[in-house]
């Protein structure tokens, strides 16, 4: 029989099936198991058997209570039950963790004992067997905070450890501590789904139980993995808390960039109920809690994973001449790896001509190794005459070792013949060292003959270093001989740098025989550089775009490519809607396009049917794309039965445009539901606000003045939110729809509003004491402006979506 395997990467819930307790109330709900037992106080004894759909391997038992009890395990095996104990327990309030190494079994046998003189009452509240290890990682490095080593045992396939790009190849590793020690018998590792996936091409991966003795298990050279593909090494099992995997050489991913990047790691633990019946390579391992084979040393010897016998020679008791565990030095003497014994002289106290654990120095003396008596003269207050811990040095004496005092004449003020803290210079002098005074000349305002703070340069004086000044004539108006600013050119001239003046001929309106900026053609005439009058013939259609015949084009012609109107000459008659019976009319829908005109306008009304294209098509840059009129009936009648009457899209085809899609200056009705898609809110229009710059999510209200103004801490009404993003909008009525000069204020519907601090989903959001027009999570009982929709942990300014509490 193999032993079982479990994967011990990320946590996972054993689920309870059936469970049987003496005398006690037991209920499973979703895996857990609920208990509870009240008796008489000679009750003391309660057990309880769990029992899991198949045999399945766990190592957690957790469970809530606030009895007081004592508790014993036991696995159900082929021969009865086997005690086993937990490695460690934690207790947090009322709930208790216990960890035990992988154990495999079908059936958990409890056992609760109730002390003398408590009342017999238990109970356990969601008792859950669980299998996983709490891993924590350490890695030399990492690509982002995406590709950290934590989403190696995610369980994800979209991110999970890669190290830092480098330009050069670097050594990586990764530390992998599993929480307790394990009998590991494998590793898998899984490649990225990218092509190529950057799998580490050489790398080594070894085992430790103490971070000292490592194990190899793995030692990889020019490996090529494909793909998002598992990768496993199976070895026999080692007691191992630590995993190291050493990556040598990252994959060159291109030229100067080497990485190194796996997705999902597995750890694969044994279980070790079952290796107590089963050995590997002749030998069964031992563990804390299961007795096995062991691997004695010789007498004396010291090796690695081998242990000390019992009539081992240093492990009887030391003696000056025989060494046990240790080796006894005699009195006062040194030698490597000896152990000084308590009755050793130099363990005495210490006096100046006997040393003890150490040796006192006389008074003043000062030798190595020697240490200065609390009454040593060098302890005392230090005087000029006398060195204490410092010694004092004379007013202006300058010698190395000694301190200089508090009225040394070098500490006073200073002047231009006695230094002080610093030297005074004189007036203009520049002798390093020296501090320039406040009344130096070089301070004083600068004139053409004596430099100041700068140095200024005569009219017209063009020199390094020297100021310009503000008479100077190179800055007055220039003319056409003198340059001031500018140098204005003369009529007609042409030279670089120079500026045409306004009355340059140049400038006076153009003809057919003389230029201005430009010149005009003759009427007919196709002239390089000319420009076609408005009363060319050519212009006619465009100018006087009246209704004309072109007798070389049908009825399905296109004259998108020509400007003017058009007139078809073939009338285009069609019935009544209730009896349509034309045999192709969705041959001929209504359609054109103009960009500088009308697009589409008739007088008499009109009727478009079509099945499978647009009934009509009307676009236009400049004016209205479709008029309809009518004094009686309905003046435009849209009608589909397989998608939209009317459609209004944003763009169509290559033309893009900011405009209306419909204006409607009266009432418009809707027997069903307008949805907008472009915003989430309704906002107003306001043309009179403050000129405080207004970002994305400021809480607005309105000021003394009645302009729109941020909120303050001293404000009590909340107008709305500002926001570059409206949905409907309501305009003043005098107002064109011409938003340059209108700011938006949403005050309905999900609004974005700016705020500091952590914020979760569901929290009242209030005004912020400090910044105007800013939020922040409300406090217990403190008037709230809005409830935040999603949660943000970011401490800086940000913008998180609310709704208006009104």
């Amino acid at each position: 029989m193999e032993i079982p395997v479990a994967e011990i990467g990320h946590e996972v819930k054993i689920p309870i099936e059936e469970a049987e307790s003496s005398g006690a109330q037991v209920q499973i709900s979703e895996g857990s198991l609920y208990l509870n037992f009240e008796a008489e106080p000679s009750q003391h004894l309660v057990s309880l058997v769990c029992r899991f759909s198949k045999e399945r391997s766990f190592n957690q038992l957790v469970y809530e209570t606030s009895s007081f009890f004592q508790v014993t395990f036991f696995l159900k095996s082929q021969h009865g039950w086997v005690r086993v104990s937990p490695i460690t327990s934690i207790q947090e309030g009322h709930r208790h963790h216990f960890w035990f190494p992988v154990l495999y079994t079908q059936e958990v046998q409890m056992v609760f004992w109730i002390p003398d003189g408590l009342l017999a009452r238990l109970r356990l509240d969601a008792l859950t067997f669980s299998l996983g290890a709490k891993l924590s990682f350490k890695a030399s490095s990492q690509k982002d905070r995406l590709w950290v080593p934590e989403n190696l045992v995610d369980g994800r396939e979209d991110y999970g450890w890669a190290s830092l790009p480098a330009d050069t190849p670097q050594e990586e590793f990764l530390d992998i501590d599993l929480g307790m020690a394990y009998y590991v018998v494998g590793i898998s590792l899984c490649s990225t789904k990218e092509n190529p996936p950057c799998f580490p091409r050489a790398f080594s991966m070894a085992l430790s139980a103490d971070l000292k003795l490592w194990e190899n298990i793995a030692n990889e050279e020019l490996f090529y993995a494909a793909p998002f593909s598992w990768y496993s090494w199976q070895f026999r099992p080692i007691k191992a808390r630590y995993l190291r995997i050493h990556i040598r050489q990252s994959y060159p991913r291109r030229r100067h960039e080497y990485l190194a990047q796996i997705l999902e790691m597995r750890v694969f633990a044994a279980a070790e109920n079952f290796l107590q019946t089963h050995t590997f390579m002749g030998l069964t391992y031992a563990s804390e809690l299961i007795p096995g084979v062991v691997q004695l040393s010789e007498l004396g010897g010291c090796t690695p994973n081998k242990v000390v016998q019992a009539n081992d020679p240093r492990l009887r008791l030391a003696t000056t001449e025989y060494p046990g565990i240790v080796q006894l030095a005699r009195d006062n003497q040194t030698g490597e790896n000896l152990a000084v014994q308590a009755n050793d002289s130099r363990l005495r106290l210490a006096t100046e001509n006997y040393p003890g654990i150490m040796q006192f120095a006389r008074h003043g003396e000062a030798r190595a190794g020697y240490a200065v008596q609390a009454d040593d003269p060098r302890l005392r207050v230090a005087t000029t005459q006398y060195p204490g811990i410092v010694q004092l040095a004379q007013s202006g004496e300058n010698r190395p070792g000694v301190v200089v005092q508090g009225n040394d004449e070098r500490l006073q003020l200073a002047t231009e013949k006695s230094a002080g803290i610093v030297i005074l210079a004189a007036d203009g002098s520049t002798r390093a060292g020296e501090a320039v005074q406040g009344n130096d000349r070089r301070l004083r305002l600068a004139s053409i003959a004596w430099p100041g703070i700068v140095q200024l340069a005569a009219h017209g004086e063009q020199a390094a270093n020297k100021a310009v000044q503000s008479d100077d004539p190179r800055l007055l108006e220039g003319d056409e001989n003198t340059k001031g600013r500018v140098q204005f050119a003369r009529a007609g001239e042409k030279v670089p740098l120079k500026a045409l003046q306004a009355n340059d001929p140049r400038l006076e309106p153009a003809t057919q025989e003389s230029y201005g900026l430009v010149r005009f053609a003759r009427p007919g005439h196709s002239i390089p550089n000319h420009a076609v009058e408005a009363t060319d013939p050519r212009l006619s259609d465009a100018r006087h775009p009246l209704p004309h015949e072109h007798d070389y084009a049908p009825r399905h012609h296109s004259f998108n490519d020509h400007m003017g109107t058009l007139n078809i000459k073939q009338d285009i008659k069609t019935p009544e809607p209730d009896h349509i019976h034309l045999s192709a009319y969705n041959q001929f829908p209504f359609s054109v396009q103009n960009k500088a005109g009308w697009a589409g306008g008739m007088e008499g009304g009109f009727f478009s049917v079509a099945e499978n294209r647009p009934a009509i098509l009307a676009l236009a840059e400049k004016k209205e794309a479709l008029i309809t009129h009518s004094q009686q009936g309905v003046a435009a009648l849209f009608f589909s039965e397989k998608n939209w009457g009317v459609r209004i899209p944003q763009t169509l085809a290559k033309l893009k445009g900011s405009g209306l899609a419909l204006w409607s200056e009266g009432i418009m009705l809707s027997d069903g539901t307008i949805f907008v898609r472009s915003g989430t809110n309704l906002c107003l229009a306001f043309s009179n606000f403050t000129s405080e710059v207004f970002t994305e999510g400021d809480i607005l209200t309105i000021d003394s003045s009645g302009k729109v103004a941020k909120m303050k801490k001293e404000d009590d009404t909340l107008l709305g939110i500002f926001t570059r993003q409206p949905g409907i909008v309501l305009l003043p009525a005098e107002k064109e729809p011409d938003t340059r000069d209108l700011i938006f204020v949403a005050v309905q519907g999900i609004v974005p509003v700016r705020v500091v601090g952590s914020v979760n989903a569901g929290d009242p959001i209030s005004l912020d004491g400090q910044l105007p027009g800013v939020g922040q999570v409300s406090s217990r009982g403190k008037k709230y402006l809005f409830i935040a929709l999603e949660g943000n942990t970011e401490t800086r300014e940000k913008t998180v979506p609310c709704v208006l509490v009104r």
